[in-house]
């Protein structure tokens, strides 16, 4: 019988707990002792570096009295070298203390080249002067120009009288063409004639190896030699002096490194004494530095100690308490283990008696010692016992019904089998079918549109030839051809946009717009169409109706549909439209109520107004024609927007449209779960606030815009952007959309609701496009086929350069007619042409000719638009000329999934190229607040 189960576990987990209790006594007093030993080893460290330093402070006094000295002479001796000014500094530097390397004055009057034009000497050269190869007049020479700022504030009357006002210490530097040796100088102004006339500079170098000597010196505990320490010199301005690596140091074409580039450099410069520490483990690895300043120079001398060294004592005590716990902690286990098996042993027993039930061998007289005791275990004996007889009778039971159950069991999986594979092949099938539907609707919008491009594209301009030649006999025909083109054109895009409704292909794309700016637009389209009636349009506008963030194209889309069939079912009446503002279940909302004197409706026809393919009436139909899917697309798009459209009409008075949509589109969603409505998916000027929760995005952007000109503020999060822009008042906000807790639409959704906030522009940086996937491949602006002539001279004239020079646009599309309606229409503009029919032309062209634009279709064969926006973003040169996508087809799932997949391996955040960004920013502060 195993009698070991129950017993290891039991003494196993008592010696866990022992081991931890141990192992927290151990690491408690580890942490004591370590904290009271690092605290002491701090406060020496820090006496001996304080000392280190007023060392090195008298040193450097001793060297600066020797220029101090020279300047005096040399100003009572005039502008010009005297006869024994070379004898006066050879003994100088003779006398002077070894941590001089070299003594010198550089005369203001003398050219570099003259012999006189700097007396000089250093320790290789003695006893023989040396000769300055370099123009120490030039600025970059910081030993002189500091010196010569000093003599100008003395000549304007600045009381500089004490030696170590006057004197200007150097930063490190390699002086190629003089010592050809790192130094620093420590120099003084000469002023003779009453400190009136500047005669030059007095200097006394000293050679960073000499330093570096000085502070080997330099050690933890006085008296003990500790392996790994290091010491090394800072400068005021965060320049490494002396290093232990003479790499850091400078060097003939090598900077000197700079604190940001040590470990605690940014520390050391805060604080004028401390220490810190890079971490490590407890017993080894990791470094500490402490540091002091020289109250002379300002120089940091920092000392570098292994955090062996230092906790060393405690390490004794580690290893020490290691040995003991090795020796105790067996023989205790030991002893609980044995202890454990004496009390399990029943245990053990019941155990072995629940495997022989289980197999059906259990025998109850062996349970006759266990079972007579009076204590818990007596008592779970003889319940064991009771329990033995009841699990063989119902085992009997179960036995007759398993094999029934069994047979059961394997028909229903069967007939499981069989319609999951069912529900697969079906699943196939309907999958195949979107995908084929999809790509139908996309070549459908691309072979529709493009011959209507044509059509509608020729038509004008022979209309404006026309105009011009005098031919006005021909203008009725051409203007037929034009409004035959664009009303096709209207009913080939209502089909389309139902089918892409239909098929849920349809994606939002919120932007924040002016609602009045968006009326008046709409305003002058609709203006034609109200006069062929000979109707009045009254426009009626709320001053409080502001700005709404929704889908713009939708919008104006739903509302140029509500006026055009108010407009034409109206003859020689009024058409009035009313915007304002409205709550509706604690969501504002914005209204446009479009009010007609027109024919009317009876309530069978309103019943099946917004039925897909239905008007009033067959009559109705004939006499205004029409296809009847205008209000079913206004609907349904009003819909996804979280809106509601609702009509009321009596026939021969008139009828009235009101949709309602969301101010905010982000508030669709909540809207849809109260009403049931389906759910669509002062700081200083130039100040820009960056809301980033990746540090290397704000950096880069910190970087970028710091350089262009901007004072940058930087907030990790949500939250705190919005108290930061509280705060400062910024002239422009950048924003990240993905952002943990607080995402970037909620973020401009409490920015847009802040009065005092609102009029701050916001330019929104996202991973996932938002806007157009042309614009997230790199394009600049995103146009559809057919073109609107007069959007497509509004986008160029974005492009043309402030010079008189004619710009250059380079066209790339398949279609002759739609390149030649191009063509002409930018020629007309003031613009040079160069055509290409496909991507390969199109590359070819790139390297004969250098346009300012490209304007460019995305299906064409032997190389498609994808293809030459991407070897464009792999070109250096081609890089930035802006590209604007003129197509006319309807991008499916697969070229969404296909650009963003090539898009990730070339962009910084959604392919907007992050060089572009200053530019955006200063057109959105041009911008008046809305």
């Amino acid at each position: 019988m195993r009698r070991g189960g129950f017993a290891q576990r039991l003494s196993l987990t008592v010696t866990i707990i022992v081991v931890a209790i141990l192992v927290v006594a151990f690491l408690a007093t580890y942490r004591r002792s370590r904290a009271a030993i690092e605290q002491q080893t701090t406060e020496s460290a820090i006496k001996e570096i304080q000392a280190a330093a007023s060392q090195l402070d008298d040193a450097i006094r001793r060297v600066a009295t020797i220029p101090s000295v020279t300047a005096e002479k040399q100003a009572a001796d005039g502008l010009l070298p005297e006869g024994d000014l070379r004898r006066f500094l050879r003994r100088r530097l003779e006398d002077a203390p070894s941590l001089v390397y070299g003594v010198y004055i550089a005369f203001e009057k003398l050219k570099y080249t003259d012999a006189d034009a700097m007396p000089w000497y250093d320790r290789k050269s003695l006893p023989n002067p040396r000769r300055v190869d370099y123009d120490y007049h030039q600025p970059k020479w910081s030993w002189y120009r500091d010196a010569k700022y000093k003599a100008g504030l003395i000549q304007a009357g600045r009381p500089l009288d004490e030696l170590r006002q006057r004197l200007s210490i150097s930063e490190p530097y390699f002086d190629e063409g003089g010592s050809n040796v790192g130094m620093v100088s420590f120099t003084v102004p000469v002023l003779s004639g009453r400190r009136k006339d500047f005669v030059g500079v007095a200097g006394a170098d000293i050679e960073l190896s000499e330093l570096q000597a000085f502070l080997q010196k330099l050690k933890l505990r006085e008296g003990l030699t500790l392996n790994g320490e290091r010491a090394f010199l800072l400068s005021p301005k965060g320049t490494v002096i002396t290093y232990p690596d003479p790499k850091r140091m400078v060097g003939k074409g090598r900077k000197a490194a700079a604190a940001k580039d040590i470990e605690h450099g940014s520390d050391i410069l805060k604080d004028k004494t401390g220490f810190a520490s890079d971490g490590g483990w407890v017993f080894f690895g990791g470094h500490r530095l402490y540091w002091a300043t020289s109250a002379y120079t300002g120089w940091r001398i920092v000392l570098e100690v292994p955090n062996s060294e230092v906790n060393g004592p405690a390490q004794s005590l580690a290893l020490d308490f290691a040995i003991i716990a090795l020796i105790a902690i067996p023989l205790t286990a030991w002893l609980i283990r044995l202890t454990a098996r004496k009390a399990a042993s029943p245990i053990v027993h019941l155990t072995q008696a629940a495997k022989d039930l289980e197999s059906g061998s259990f025998e109850p007289g062996r349970f006759t010692f266990e079972a007579s005791r009076s204590d818990e275990i007596g008592q779970l004996a003889r319940a064991f016992r009771t329990m033995a007889h009841e699990v063989k009778k119902r085992e009997e039971s179960l036995a007759t019904i398993n094999e029934g159950l069994e047979d059961t069991v394997r028909a229903r999986t069967r007939e499981l089998a069989e319609a999951a594979l069912k529900a697969e092949q079906a699943q196939s099938l309907a999958e195949e079918a979107n995908q084929t539907k999809s790509a139908f609707l996309a070549n459908m919008s691309h072979e529709l549109r493009t011959p209507l491009n044509a059509i509608i594209g020729y038509s004008e301009m022979l209309l404006e030839e026309a105009e011009d030649l005098g031919h006005d006999d021909y203008l009725p025909d051409l203007e037929k051809i034009r409004n035959a083109g664009k009303h096709l054109l209207t009913l080939i895009n209502d089909i389309l946009d139902l089918s892409k409704i239909e098929a849920g292909k349809v994606e939002l794309f919120p932007e924040d717009f002016d609602v009045r700016k968006l009326v008046d637009e709409i305003k002058g389209t609709i203006h034609p169409l109200v006069e062929r009636n000979q109707n009045r349009l009254d426009v009626v506008v709320d001053a409080e109706v502001g700005t709404m963030r929704s889908d713009l194209t939708r919008v104006r889309q739903c509302l140029f549909n509500l006026l055009s069939n108010a407009s034409k079912f109206t003859n020689e009446g009024l058409v009035r439209l009313k915007v304002g503002r409205a709550m509706y279940d604690d969501v504002p909302m914005i209204y446009f109520r479009v009010i007609d004197s027109g024919i009317g409706m009876t309530p069978e026809q309103l019943a099946k107004l917004f039925q897909p393919f239905q008007q009033a009436d067959s009559s109705t139909t004939r006499k205004y024609g029409g296809t009847g899917l205008g209000l079913t697309i206004t609907k349904r798009f009003i819909e996804m927007m979280g809106g509601r459209i609702e009509v009321e009409s009596e026939p021969g008075k008139g009828s009235a449209f009101t949709m309602t949509i969301p101010e905010n589109l982000d508030d669709a969603g909540r809207l849809a779960t109260v009403a049931e409505l389906p759910a669509a998916a002062p700081s200083g000027p130039n100040t820009v606030l960056v809301i980033d929760d990746d540090p290397v995005a704000r950096e880069l952007l910190a970087r970028l815009l710091t350089r262009e000109g901007f004072s940058v503020a930087l907030a990790g999060d949500g939250e705190e952007g919005l108290r930061m822009a509280a705060q400062l008042r910024p002239q422009v906000i950048t924003l990240d959309v993905m952002m943990p807790k607080m995402d970037g639409w909620s973020v401009l959704s409490h920015l847009k609701a802040d009065p005092e906030l609102a009029a701050i522009p916001v330019v929104m940086i996202t991973m996932v496009d938002e806007k157009k996937l042309a614009l997230s491949r790199g394009a600049t602006d995103y146009l559809t086929k057919p073109i609107d002539r007069d959007r497509l001279a509004q986008t160029l004239a974005r492009f043309r350069k402030t010079s008189d020079d004619t710009c250059l646009v380079l066209v790339v599309d398949d279609d002759h007619a739609t390149r030649e309606v191009m063509r002409r229409t930018l020629e007309k503009e003031g613009w040079k042409v160069v055509e290409a029919e496909n991507g390969r032309q199109a590359l070819a062209k790139l390297v004969a000719y250098e346009p300012s634009l490209i304007l460019l279709d995305l299906m064409m064969p032997e190389l498609d638009g994808f293809g030459v926006v991407a070897e464009l973003r792999k070109n250096e040169r081609w890089r930035d000329i802006p590209v604007v996508v003129v197509t006319a087809k309807d991008l499916t799932p697969q070229d969404r999934q296909k650009l963003a997949g090539r898009v990730q391996s070339i962009v910084y955040k959604a392919d907007i190229h992050i060089e572009d960004l200053p530019n955006a920013l200063r057109e959105a502060m041009s911008e008046p607040p809305t």
